[in-house]
């Protein structure tokens, strides 16, 4: 991934998470989602049994962040709900880890695409073709099809030119009856 599509299409939480994991980053490595936050404090109670009475568990739970999709864990008991402006700056942080350690593709120089893409074309159109490859030959040149095509459309359109004549001589007549009725 180059830098320039990190910051393009990594859009939220758990695509961070994903290319942190990716890239053994361990910046997100206490950021958890609303299931293992469950997990996460789920531990914490079971772990907290032992030292303390139910009083201190209960005020404990009372002081935990909800209704966050993301959170980050501090210690036992002690979270942070997270939200996009929290999501920004790991971003940046991850951005910055993937500076230090290397972790970008090259970026591609838009003019290097240009002229692959132009040499793979003008290679294509050097090719010569396969020797198995035979062209048929045409019944007729461009030409003749050109002379066919042009002699079909001019017996069209006098056919059109006839049959708007013998349709304008009809209305004439029409016209012409003076008045007469016609019987219908």
């Amino acid at each position: 991934m180059t830098r320039n599509e990190f910051i393009d299409n990594i859009t939220e939480w758990c695509e961070l998470k994903d290319f942190c994991n990716d890239f053994d980053c361990d910046i997100c490595e206490d950021i958890y989602d609303d299931d293992d936050y469950d997990d996460s404090v789920e531990e914490d109670i079971r772990d907290a049994i032992a030292d303390y009475g139910w009083r201190d568990i209960r005020d404990f739970l009372g002081n935990l962040p909800s209704g966050y999709y993301y959170y980050r864990r501090n210690s036992a008991f002690d979270y942070d709900g997270l939200d996009d402006d929290d999501f920004e700056d790991y971003k940046e942080d991850v951005l910055e880890w993937g500076d230090d350690y290397g972790a970008w593709d090259d970026e591609e120089d838009e003019d290097e695409e240009y002229a692959d893409a132009d040499d793979d074309f003008l290679d294509s159109l050097e090719e010569e073709p396969d020797e198995d490859e035979t062209i048929e030959e045409e019944d007729f040149s461009i030409d003749d099809l050109i002379g066919m095509c042009s002699v079909v459309f001019v017996a069209i359109q006098n056919d059109e030119v006839e049959k708007q004549q013998e349709e304008d001589e009809a209305f004439a007549q029409l016209l012409s009856m003076d008045g007469r009725r016609i019987a219908t």
